[in-house]
């Protein structure tokens, strides 16, 4: 039997629940995403932020040299940028990459990906990943549900960091995957998370910090809003053809022979 979004079905005592909303299903989307749940990797939270801090900038810092305030300034323009972008996006699909674009171009990760929460079931489906080689084709991530589940449960940006002390053998996912440092920054709205942001670094040169973390989460802040927005545009799209169909029907379009039975099926 084809699975639809939502089904389920069950092997011995194992429920399977699968989702496969349209929002998982973007043009030009080719990628596997697996998870795994090792407590130990939320050992080593370096930073966090919390919800009313997520959109500020920054405080200076004592013995800030000119370069660090030009940096600074450098990523509050590009995240103004990524902002008017966003607020011009209705279609998800765009708003999704616009995201992207803006991580990767930002903070130079080697992988991402966004996560939304099914509106039904509540679990996290993927609806964007890439990876820093393979671009949008062929992203293949391993991610720690249990860096997400502790982002989404903390309602807080969470930078996780591998200091190198971790044992060789240890379960940690951060290091078996070779990732030095992760992000994972809530979608925001309402209080509530709606989904979330993640992306990590593999070069050993390269660890995530906290202006990272903390640019991240800006455009975090403003993806929620566009993507409510850009779900709301579909769904006026969607009402406007129902509407016309009807509209059709009553004055004698194609399809009124079919009945009111039938009519009432479709809407």
């Amino acid at each position: 039997a084809v699975l639809a979004d939502g089904d389920e079905f069950r092997v011995g005592e194992i429920r399977f629940l699968f989702l496969n909303p349209p929002e998982a299903l973007l043009p030009g989307q080719e990628f596997h995403v697996s998870y795994t749940s090792e407590q130990q990797d939320v050992e080593n939270v370096a930073a966090s932020l919390s919800p009313e801090k997520m959109a500020l900038p920054a405080p200076a810092a004592k013995g800030e040299d000119a370069a660090d305030v030009r940096a600074e300034l450098a990523r509050l323009a590009r995240m103004f940028d990524i902002g008017r972008e966003l607020a011009s996006s209705t279609d998800l699909a765009l708003v999704l990459e616009t995201v992207m674009d803006g991580v990767f171009e930002n903070i130079k990760a080697s992988r991402a990906a966004i996560l939304l929460k099914h509106p039904s079931s509540g679990e996290l489906y993927t609806t964007v990943a890439r990876t820093a080689k393979g671009g949008k084709q062929r992203a293949h991530l391993s991610i720690s549900r249990t860096v997400v589940m502790e982002a989404m449960n903390r309602k807080e940006a969470v930078l996780i960091a591998d200091t190198g002390t971790l044992r060789v053998g240890d379960e940690h996912t951060i290091r078996r995957q070779g990732i030095r440092s992760a992000l994972c920054v809530p979608l925001m709205y309402k209080g509530n998370p709606m989904g979330c942001i993640y992306t990590d670094s593999l070069d050993m040169t390269r660890m995530f910090n906290e202006s990272d973390l903390r640019l991240v989460a800006g455009i975090g802040g403003m993806a929620a809003v566009a993507i409510v927005n850009a779900r709301l545009m579909a769904r006026v799209g969607q009402e406007e053809k129902l509407r016309r169909e009807l509209e059709q029907k009553r004055t004698g379009g194609d399809g009124w022979s079919t009945g009111m039975g039938g009519m009432a099926v479709k809407e």
